[in-house]
């Protein structure tokens, strides 16, 4: 399944974060932007699946879908393309590390 970014980067008065990663084989920097409200529901959304067990219906997310979904809507800027190709390709200590300071930056609780 490929996943669509249809939001605008770039967006006013969002806090942002820089994160370093390894992007073939040299360091470089990664911005992370809080998402919106709305943004925040629709990855949820795009992430949850529901199926049917017999007669009810079970809701389970997507964990892969909510972290790949959730960097291509969070990531400002980066030393690649920003795709859901991209992100696939990242290593997985950078993808998980991005993933956790995305969720830090839009997490309501106190932030660093």
């Amino acid at each position: 399944q490929q996943l669509s970014n249809n939001l605008k980067r770039g967006k006013k008065n969002m806090k942002t974060k820089e994160v370093e990663i390894t992007h073939n084989g040299s360091p470089g920097k990664v911005v992370l932007q809080e998402l919106t409200f709305g943004d925040k529901n629709e990855l949820l959304e795009q992430a949850t699946e529901n199926v049917f067990r017999g007669d009810k219906m079970e809701s389970k997310m997507n964990v892969r879908i909510l972290k790949e979904l959730g960097l291509l809507k969070g990531i400002k800027k980066a030393p690649f393309d920003i795709t859901t190709d991209n992100i696939r390709k990242l290593r997985a200590t950078d993808g998980e590390n991005l993933y956790k300071e995305l969720d830090k930056l839009n997490s309501p609780e106190k932030k660093d």
